[in-house]
């Protein structure tokens, strides 16, 4: 018998890696990287892109994996592992691609000062690592951030009629939700 008032647990299992700042996200990134070669780094926006290979160019001279969307779907990513570099505002955009890639499990990279997170309640998080002592560096993982995250995309998504692309998180939030 199912249970009304249970969680709906997602299809994807998603693993949220969250830094406190966008340099930390990008150092977390080179790490994985560093560790396993095979990762392929998927973004939702170009600007996240052009930010990415940016950094990239200036720590190593092997190419790395940094694809946008449209390119995750294409032979680039065959035989690599995707990582998302950011979320998506809408749930059902993430999930669609998730499921056209056939992955099961799921890391994605953010950071709280990323206009998604910062709708989360980003501003409390970091206060509380604060008082705990996190340093910057840090990638914390947490099973209710993932739940503010994923509460925060069903909201947005029941407000947004049109989804209008846009180069940035910050101005696709600007464009198609009103908060």
């Amino acid at each position: 018998m199912h249970n009304l008032f249970e969680k709906k647990e997602p299809i994807i299992k998603v693993i949220d890696k969250i830094a406190v700042s966008e340099p930390a996200k990008l150092q977390a990134m080179l790490a994985q990287w560093n560790s396993d070669r095979n990762t392929a780094f998927v973004f939702w926006f170009e600007d996240s892109l052009r930010q990415a290979k940016s950094f990239f160019a200036g720590q190593t001279i092997e190419p790395v994996a940094l694809l946008n969307i449209k390119e995750a779907g294409t032979k680039q990513l065959d035989g690599k592992k995707p990582v998302f570099a950011e979320h998506y505002p809408l749930r059902s955009s993430e999930e669609y691609f998730y499921k056209k890639l056939r992955i099961k499990v799921l890391t994605i990279f953010s950071c709280l000062n990323e206009p998604l997170i910062k709708l989360t309640g980003a501003g409390k998080i970091i206060k509380a690592f604060n008082r705990m002592g996190i340093i910057g560096s840090e990638i914390i993982q947490h099973r209710m951030i993932s739940e503010a995250i994923r509460n925060t995309q069903e909201r947005i998504e029941k407000m947004v009629l049109i989804d209008a692309s846009a180069p940035s998180q910050k101005e696709w939030l600007e464009k198609n939700y009103t908060y």
